[in-house]
């Protein structure tokens, strides 16, 4: 499966922030929630859009809105939970569900010990289909994984 690498300059400067050991933790909280909106954006960039009518000020106005269901974010916990924020608000209409996945150190396999998932059942099964492999950035209909790069050198998957 490809993992596509977000190489984005200011995703980099504020990473990199983050790293620094003098960092207090309302800072790094902050960056978090800065980093997931910039994922959100650059992850969201090719939902579908749909034709729709609202009332404007003179009278019906024709704009696009996002096509299908309503997004669900399901962060990854708990790394996930500080750039939850930063996603919801690009997407505040969001549904949120929240999955828990650890790593077996030995054979860096992932494995899901909670799972909290609203909406469609079908959606959740193909959510739960995906997610136990080594965790990844895939596209799956309106929803994304995402892996930092330590992650994905010690799970062996290839960048695109």
């Amino acid at each position: 499966m490809p993992v596509h690498e977000i190489r984005h300059p200011l995703i980099r400067h504020k990473l990199g922030i983050m790293r620094r050991a003098d960092l207090s933790t309302k800072s790094f909280r902050e960056l978090s929630q800065e980093v997931g909106a910039l994922l959100t954006y650059e992850a969201s960039k090719d939902l579908p859009l749909a034709p729709a009518t609202v009332e404007g000020w003179c009278g019906p106005v024709q704009v696009e809105k996002i096509a299908g269901k309503k997004v669900t974010v399901v962060p990854i916990l708990r790394a996930g939970i500080g750039m939850l924020d930063g996603v919801l608000s690009l997407i505040p209409g969001a549904k949120v569900s929240v999955v828990g996945v650890a790593r077996n150190e030995e054979t860096l396999e992932a494995h899901t010990y909670l799972e909290r998932l609203v909406g469609d059942p079908a959606d959740r099964n193909a959510f739960r289909h995906h997610l136990p492999r080594r965790l990844q950035r895939r596209r799956m209909g309106t929803e994304a994984a995402l892996q930092f790069g330590h992650g994905q050198r010690r799970s062996g998957h290839r960048r695109q």
